[in-house]
């Protein structure tokens, strides 16, 4: 492949400008951008040495790079299946990218302990599946994101293109220097039969016999790194004859009226992302009805609930009826008459009290009555006795 010296030179003095001013203190943050462009630039200079356009940056899709190399950053490792076992195309149309137009997106990626942009770029201008999406003709808008973490660097970049707008033509002529623009390497693809789309909609392809993931994808016309996050597969993942790969999901159909909680049953290939988006609930409150986090997946059968059902209202009850208060009949106060009324008593001497026309006898008086009478009695009796001696 040939280069031009002067734009080479040029890609040189860009990446050192970058490390010169990160040694010079510049904040990770700033740093981190500056990487995203600095991609984006290596790509473009790729691509003018083919002879073909540069890709225009797009803010949804650089939003939605950038979210998914902070995400891989700290979760300690990189794949197209992110959060939610999302799909690169989720992401970027969550992120806004096509405005809800239909969008086609594919997706490079690139981690390790000392990975750097330049590194990155690197990897993946050796790599046939990688170069095929920066020189690709079929893609008009670019994305870009890096980040670190405790693994070390991580970094994305998305290329997409939005559905009934034509791809820029490639720039005819020379790359510069009277150089005529190199050849793009011939992919040669095994014949392979295309399958019938099944009756929901979905779309799967039975592995035969020599084919690999890659060819497969280019005989769909899909992009490679959908095809891998919808099979959670890496590009590493061997497959063989007769394993289905899901090469497009079933549509999620959501019911636009629900009455009660609402269910989706999973289909082959679909993300709990991209459910949340048809449904039009966000990603985070699908998570907390399932009890689910961000990395947890899911399959086919399963049941998400979109939305719980609403309750039953109770009739409000009317104003309470008020509780009548008894008065208490108060109880009429009766004095009780004692038992025993003491009666006063006389003096010792002076006449008897008449009372109600007779005569009232205090109980002294009897007494000293009654003292008296036996005093005469004893006198008597002594009396007696005396005489009856002197006899």
């Amino acid at each position: 492949m040939l280069l031009n010296t002067d734009r080479t030179t040029r890609r040189s003095l860009f990446i050192l400008g970058l490390l010169l001013l990160t040694l010079a203190g510049a904040r990770p943050a700033a740093a981190q951008s500056g990487e995203a462009y600095a991609l984006i630039q290596m790509v473009n200079d790729l691509r003018a040495d083919y002879g073909l356009p540069p890709y225009q940056i797009d803010d949804s899709l650089m939003a939605a790079a950038q979210a998914h190399s902070e995400w891989a950053a700290s979760v300690g490792t990189h794949s197209h299946t992110g959060a939610g076992g999302s799909t690169p195309t989720d992401r970027a149309i969550a992120a806004g990218f096509g405005g809800g137009q239909g969008v086609r997106v594919s997706e490079n990626i690139y981690w390790g302990g000392l990975a750097t942009a330049e590194s990155a770029f690197q990897w993946w201008l050796n790599s046939p599946i990688h170069f095929r999406g920066m020189t690709s003709p079929n893609y008009t808008y670019i994305g870009a994101g890096a980040a670190h973490g405790e693994n070390g660097g991580f970094y994305t970049l998305n290329f997409g293109v939005i559905t009934g707008e034509a791809p820029p033509a490639s720039v005819q002529g020379s790359s510069g220097g009277g150089q005529v623009a190199p050849a793009l390497p011939a992919y040669v693809v095994e014949p392979i039969e295309l399958a019938e789309p099944n009756e929901d909609g979905s779309l799967v392809h039975v592995v035969g016999e020599g084919q690999n993931l890659w060819q497969i994808a280019e005989a769909y016309d899909v992009p490679l790194s959908e095809v891998l996050a919808l099979n959670r597969l890496t590009e590493d993942s061997i497959i063989r004859p007769g394993d289905s790969i899901v090469i497009v999901p079933a549509p999620v159909e959501a019911n636009p009226e629900p009455e009660g909680p609402v269910i989706h049953v999973v289909q082959e290939g679909q993300t709990l992302f991209g459910i949340a988006l048809t449904y039009g609930v966000a990603f985070q409150t699908v998570l907390d009805l399932n009890g689910m986090t961000e990395n947890d997946l899911i399959f086919p059968g399963d049941e998400i609930l979109i939305r719980p059902g609403e309750a039953t209202p109770t009739p409000s009850p009317g104003p309470p009826t008020p509780t009548p208060t008894l008065t208490p009949t108060p109880i009429p106060t009766r004095t009780l008459a004692p038992l025993y009324t003491p009666t006063p008593e006389p003096a010792i001497s002076g006449p008897p009290q008449r009372e109600g026309g007779g005569i009232k006898i205090g109980r002294r008086a009897v007494l000293i009555g009654l003292l008296a009478v036996l005093g005469v009695a004893g006198v008597g009796l002594v009396v007696a006795g005396l005489m009856s001696r002197e006899k």
